[in-house]
């Protein structure tokens, strides 16, 4: 596991003390760019009770200084991480998914389906300014901290 100042479970007390779901959405960022020394974090949501199959995913929250669309589409990347609620991993610019590379200058990225989390299902996306930055350890952190997050809410398995 990748180490920081703050644990799992720490960020799952933070976040359930917070009421705000967009001040949540940044706590969540801030501790993934953290985590996986991320150049940039966001987090797009589908809005409340939305299937993110039929909406457009609109910025929550930002970690980093690139601009950024303000919406997105469910791309092919996006598409197949909701499909499989699994990380989607983009190691170069040249990778199937460049849609997951949300600044000019980002060179990989990851994008994992949130289902749930932070009131409303929709996807944290992160990137890094050198290809093949993400390793295993870092989509890891990725996919325990959002199964942590949804079991936590009552999700599926919660």
């Amino acid at each position: 596991m990748i180490e920081s100042g703050i644990s799992p479970g720490q960020i799952i007390l933070s976040l359930s003390k917070q009421q705000d779901s967009r001040k949540r959405a940044f706590f969540l960022c801030d501790f993934i760019a953290q985590r996986t020394f991320s150049n940039l974090v966001c987090y797009y949501s589908a809005g409340k009770d939305t299937d993110p199959a039929s909406a457009e995913l609109e910025l929550m929250a930002k970690v980093g200084l690139p601009p950024v669309p303000r919406r997105l589409s469910l791309e092919p990347a996006l598409q197949v991480s909701y499909e499989t609620h699994r990380t989607v991993v983009q190691t170069s610019t040249t990778g199937p998914f460049p849609e997951v590379l949300l600044a000019r200058r980002m060179q990989s990225g990851i994008a994992q389906y949130c289902p749930t989390v932070l009131g409303s299902a929709g996807f944290l996306i992160a990137n890094h300014k050198a290809p093949f930055h993400y390793t295993a350890d870092f989509i890891e952190v990725i996919e325990q901290l959002t199964e942590m997050v949804f079991c936590y809410q009552g999700g599926e398995d919660g």
